[in-house]
């Protein structure tokens, strides 16, 4: 988490980190890990049937098999370096895996949160949470997100503490005569 951690301001810090649900990698991955499995089991396949050009045949269907497990273990690091954070001052997502990307919304421009989850996504836990902010582009999308409602609630709370730290400094702020 050294990436994110560069990006936290003075006095900021991680209250919640979510990610997609892992059933959005397994749907990716499984069929290239399933083309893995399939090309090793027809190297065999000719190592036990060809006499001549089995070895071609067996190093062909190697090399095309590392290509194919390449592309899952892609999948599978994509997934990992898609990240939803919310910290005591705003929501963070952050994806890419060599170049990164990330936008957040502060907590204080957040007004609404939608949740929704269709039927596969309440029995496997999982949903897209629209965070609706002040601005006429305030719109993040957090797709296929684990435990939505957590998140959510998540959320809701950071917002809720952060306004209420924001009002009493506000107040701290006019009583001891200070412009707010």
């Amino acid at each position: 988490m050294a990436y994110i951690d560069d990006l936290l301001a003075d006095g900021e810090r991680i209250l919640l980190t979510a990610r997609r649900h892992f059933l959005f990698v397994i749907l990716k991955s499984l069929p290239w890990a399933l083309g893995t499995l399939l090309l090793w089991a027809l190297i065999i396949v000719a190592y036990r049937t060809l006499d001549s050009y089995a070895g071609f045949i067996a190093i062909v269907l190697g090399i095309a098999s590392l290509v194919v497990l390449a592309v899952a273990t892609w999948h599978i690091a994509i997934w990992v370096s898609e990240l939803y954070i919310i910290t005591n001052f705003r929501i963070i997502q952050q994806d890419g895996l060599i170049s990164k990307r990330t936008s957040d919304s502060a907590l204080e421009k957040v007004n609404d949160v939608v949740m929704t989850q269709s039927i596969f996504g309440r029995l496997f836990d999982y949903g897209t949470i629209q965070i609706i902010t002040g601005s006429d582009i305030g719109v993040n999308i957090l797709k296929g997100l684990s435990h939505p409602a957590y998140f959510k609630r998540s959320l809701l709370q950071a917002k809720l503490r952060f306004s209420d730290e924001g009002a009493m400094r506000w107040r701290y702020q006019t009583d001891a005569g200070d412009d707010p």
